[in-house]
């Protein structure tokens, strides 16, 4: 990963920015890194007015999605979606300054080549509480008001990245990463799964999607039906604390989702052309099968996995970590009642 962008999500989270709450000084200097970064890869603005989508949230407060493309020698596009805004006086390392650095270092290494598929960066606006699953929420603004230059008939899906700086707390699967929202798309969940093994540094764990992982902007595109993929390692103890800090964050782990994203996205390009038929569709079987592997045991049929999905979340999310076997042992327990 490109010092450039390891700066980037270091500046992003400084505290002397006091946080990125919507309106403040903090957020506007957040607007302007961005920016700049937009500048200097010399992307192209979305919006005919430049960079920025404005959209009137309350009397003192104006949301603003930041908006690019690196264009593609067809109409067909996806969307990499990472949100800027935060609290007062909380860095938002992981929440959400990794996600912006890992997105600027896969499209910048994309600048310099010619593909068929445009890439549009799309650093969202008026994520966090009070705005979250509203419509004032910067990516629900940007789907119901697509700019001009794109259009649904040519999506092939969005990939939104949010939390991925951490550490899950589970010993010896540190490095997961979830892919939520894999039965959306069989290009995406195809193309994420052949990324994924060319990746021996990071575990990637597909996942059904479901209103209960609603957990950041992936929201509108399951809500419309299209497809998207949610990239996430949970909550960790410093979710939305002032402990969310840069020198918190596990920077190699960073590295690697960054080069995974970077293979999916040359692994859906490559998949564009092929017939629906020729991609598996991820199923309920094949997420059982990925929850296995995650907690080290062949996993029975089941009804509904979602009381085992709960614990995993909150097993995840704890300071101290879990044994794999403790993990085994609280799912079987759970297996019994299903």
């Amino acid at each position: 990963m490109e010092d450039k962008y390891l700066n980037l999500i270091k500046d992003l989270s400084d505290p002397a920015l006091g946080g990125r709450e919507p309106g403040s000084s903090g957020h506007k200097k957040a607007r302007e890194m961005i920016v700049r970064h937009f500048e200097e890869l010399k992307l192209e603005p979305l919006m005919e007015q430049g960079w920025g989508q404005r959209f009137p949230v309350t009397k003192v407060i104006t949301g603003e999605n930041l908006l690019a493309s690196k264009k593609g020698n067809t109409q067909d596009w996806i969307l990499l979606g990472a949100h800027y805004d935060h609290f007062k006086n909380i860095p938002g390392a992981d929440d959400n300054a990794a996600s912006i650095g890992i997105v600027f270092d896969v499209i910048a290494s994309l600048a310099q080549i010619s593909r068929n598929l445009t890439v549009v960066l799309g650093i969202f606006d008026l994520e966090e509480p009070p705005y979250f699953l509203s419509e004032k929420m910067g990516s629900v603004y940007f789907y119901n008001h697509l700019p001009k230059t794109l259009a649904f008939d040519h999506f092939k899906g969005a990939i939104v990245l949010d939390l991925c700086g951490h550490d899950i707390a589970i010993k010896g699967r540190e490095h997961a990463l979830f892919a939520i929202g894999a039965d959306s798309s069989p290009l995406l969940s195809a193309s994420i799964a052949e990324a994924a093994e060319k990746n021996a540094n990071l575990s990637v764990y597909q996942i059904l999607r479901r209103p209960r992982l609603h957990l950041s902007d992936h929201y509108i595109f399951d809500m419309h039906n299209q497809p998207h993929i949610f990239l996430s390692c949970g909550h960790w103890p410093h979710y939305h604390t002032p402990q969310d800090t840069f020198e918190r964050l596990n920077l190699i782990k960073v590295a690697h989702v960054a080069d995974f994203l970077k293979e999916a996205l040359l692994r859906i390009e490559e998949n564009l052309g092929k017939e629906t038929a020729l991609l598996k569709k991820f199923t309920r079987e094949d997420e059982l099968a990925e929850v296995g592997r995650l907690v080290g045991m062949e996993m029975p049929p089941v009804r509904s996995i979602d009381p085992i999905l709960g614990v995993l979340m909150h097993t995840i999310s704890r300071k101290k970590k879990s044994s794999l076997r403790k993990v085994q042992l609280m799912v079987k327990v759970l297996l019994k009642g299903l």
